[in-house]
């Protein structure tokens, strides 16, 4: 076969491959995928942890059952249920049958009701990561309720949600005060070295007019469009597949309020360069909002936490997760809002 022929065929092969790749990188630049990478639950992994804050339990044994959840193995004769999302629902630096999701299980099996609730919380994952882990690892549970608490790991996630996670304020915040690590390998446990401090008084502060908060929810508004449309997803697969979620608003110690513990104004903290307490809470509302108004679309239940959840330091170890004390209010809110929704 000629040379030319060759060089003629080589070009028209290469043309729709070249397209194709054009076109791909066009949608990329238009409509930027909000998952770098999707999360995964670690099963049978067991993690011990050494905190310094009298807030929580100076050892912690954190550890993952066979699908990679916190809590007991799932039981098929009871009632399931999951709780879902970053890492306040984890609470990762809490003792097993401490956190928020154990303590509510347990709550609910003190009453004639009998369920069996799996922490499928991890650090990290936001709206986009929860569907992933839904439709995947939870759905082989079948569970009959959803309990559904984000919107933290969310804040400009489909801008630099990666680059914004490693650098948030989780790792860098400075409240009387915790440093939490693993000390060792169980079993087949990863090293995980995290200090994670917020002290009240001494905080860095950070004054924002309101013009600089309204410049800051505009920077936001792409977000909050990804976070409904993946939250709406989430929720079209729990109708599918007959799921009831229940939708948890995210609470924070951060606003514009004065914490009755240390007497220090919670409002002007640097969360982030251009972010502090009174505007990150609301950059958060922005996301409990959109939770509010998809529980009255989808006519599921809503269940507003953070307006019930006080904004004091005994509740938050870093202004974002909770302590030994803040899990056992959450799980008290949560029960009591659930009163009757379980059957």
């Amino acid at each position: 076969m000629p040379k030319k022929k060759i060089n003629k065929i080589i070009i028209w092969l290469l043309v729709p491959v070249l397209l194709l790749v054009a076109t791909e990188i066009i949608l990329q630049a238009c409509f930027p995928l909000t998952v770098s990478k999707p999360v995964a639950l670690s099963p049978h992994k067991t993690y011990k942890f050494i905190n310094t804050d009298s807030r929580l339990d100076k050892n912690v044994i954190h550890t993952r059952n066979f699908y990679g959840l916190r809590g007991d193995e799932p039981d098929t004769s009871l009632i399931a249920i999951v709780a879902v999302g970053g890492a306040g629902t984890e609470c990762r630096f809490i003792n097993d049958g401490k956190d928020w999701p154990s303590r509510l299980s347990a709550l609910i099996n003190s009453g004639s009701r009998k369920v069996w609730l799996g922490n499928a919380g991890i650090s990290g994952a936001g709206i986009d990561e929860c569907y992933h882990l839904t439709t995947t690892t939870i759905a082989e549970l079948h569970p009959e309720y959803l309990l559904v608490m984000s919107g933290m790991e969310d804040l400009e996630a489909s801008e630099e949600k990666q680059e914004k996670h490693n650098k948030s304020i989780m790792q860098k915040l400075i409240l009387p005060t915790v440093i939490s690590r693993e000390t060792k390998k169980i079993k087949n446990a990863s090293l995980i070295n995290t200090a994670r401090l917020l002290i009240l008084p001494g905080a860095d502060t950070l004054y924002m007019s309101d013009a600089a908060i309204l410049t800051r929810l505009n920077k936001e508004e792409k977000s909050l469009v990804n976070y409904k449309k993946n939250l709406e997803k989430l929720l079209d697969y729990c109708v599918k597949n007959k799921i009831k979620p229940i939708l948890i608003s995210q609470a924070t110690l951060f606003g514009d309020e004065t914490d009755p513990v240390s007497g220090s104004y919670l409002g002007n903290l640097k969360i982030d360069k251009d972010v502090n307490g009174k505007c990150y809470a609301i950059l958060l509302k922005q996301y409990n909002k959109i939770k509010f108004e998809a529980a009255s679309k989808y006519d599921c239940t809503f269940i507003n936490l953070s307006a019930r959840m006080p904004k004091d330091s005994r509740y938050f170890y870093d202004g974002l997760n909770y302590t030994n004390e803040g899990c056992i209010m959450v799980a008290d809110i949560i029960y009591d809002e659930m009163n009757g929704i379980i059957k």
